[in-house]
């Protein structure tokens, strides 16, 4: 098989460039086959990779396949932050979802990550806040940033910051007033405030010191 690349030309986005790629057959005897693949790479590929036009090997032709897949993970990926933000395995799962090969996935979702585009440290915080403000105590935020695909040492850097910043009895206080369940008058409606404050990631001591403030 004979493999040439017939042009390099720009992307409307600067980080990516497309390589025109024409594979050929032609034996003796049969008639001759062509096939043209555009392929898309990032821009820092074509260095990497030294493309330039001209016969290719089928080596090199299959490492420009592998950084295709990669730069094609990499454009979804930047199609997804565009919309909103997400953690770094929260963007794997979802380029997975677009039925991208598991290593190009994790190729992109990491150079998300070297390049700034996500930040699971800042985004796991900036999710926690919204939390602490809709009067959610640290259990239900733990379990929501892992759902949202932060990673275990994330959540518990976020968690321990909360911790010591948070005055939690208080907000727990402030839910349960919100939910007319503050002021319990026989066991019946204590096991109503302790349910209510629980639903909400509110351990038993942060509800019971918020009825003695009470």
């Amino acid at each position: 098989m004979k493999v040439e690349c017939t042009r390099i030309y720009s992307d409307e986005n600067p980080a990516f460039v497309h390589a025109v790629i024409v594979l050929s057959q032609d034996e003796p005897g049969q008639e001759r086959l062509s096939e043209k693949r555009n392929i898309l790479l990032l821009t820092e590929f074509l260095t990497e990779l030294k493309l330039k036009k001209g016969i290719l090997t089928e080596q090199a032709f299959d490492v420009l396949e592998s950084a295709g897949h990669q730069s094609l993970a990499v454009r979804q990926a930047l199609r997804f932050l565009s919309y909103s933000s997400h953690s770094k395995r929260e963007l794997f799962f979802k380029l997975r979802q677009k039925k991208i090969d598991q290593e190009s996935a994790q190729f992109a979702a990491s150079y998300a990550e070297e390049k700034g585009w996500i930040n699971d440290s800042s985004e796991a915080g900036r999710v926690a806040e919204k939390c602490v403000k809709k009067g959610w105590g640290l259990n239900r935020i733990r379990s929501y940033l892992f759902t949202k695909g932060f990673e275990d040492s994330v959540i518990y850097g976020v968690c321990q910051d909360l911790a010591e910043t948070v005055d939690f009895a208080a907000n727990c206080r402030e839910l349960l007033g919100k939910k007319g369940v503050l002021k319990p008058t026989d066991a019946k409606e204590l096991s109503k405030t302790f349910r209510t404050g629980k639903q909400y990631g509110y351990s038993s001591e942060e509800i019971r010191k918020a009825l003695k403030k009470e």
